[in-house]
């Protein structure tokens, strides 16, 4: 999965230290919420992105280790940078009808 989420939002792969598949997918997804600070009207569903880490089998307590963390922060700063792309993306991959967790972020009625 996660050769699939890489490209799909950023264009290319991530240089991140060893991580298996499932702590790699729960960093993108982490990265993906929080980039959507960036993306006009989008908000995230919470209680989806926690589903969706905890199906992977991922713990809070993985999710929060260094190397994890050093790679959210990487995806987090690459996406950052094109804002209006990834933000596309992300809708793509994660909105309503998303390829990779559909749900996980939701357009803000108030704000479009």
């Amino acid at each position: 999965m996660r050769q699939a989420l890489l490209p799909l939002l950023l264009g290319a792969p991530v240089p991140h230290p060893p991580l298996d598949d499932a702590a790699i997918t729960a960093a993108v997804i982490t990265a993906a919420t929080r980039t959507t600070v960036a993306c006009l009207g989008m908000e995230v569903n919470y209680r989806v992105e926690r589903e969706a880490i905890r199906v992977l089998g991922v713990t809070q307590a993985e999710i929060v280790r260094p190397e994890v963390q050093a790679a959210v922060f990487e995806l987090t700063k690459r996406m950052m940078r094109h804002k209006p792309e990834s933000c596309t993306r992300i809708w793509e991959a994660f909105g309503p009808d998303g390829r990779v967790v559909p749900g996980l972020v939701y357009a803000n009625p108030a704000i479009r």
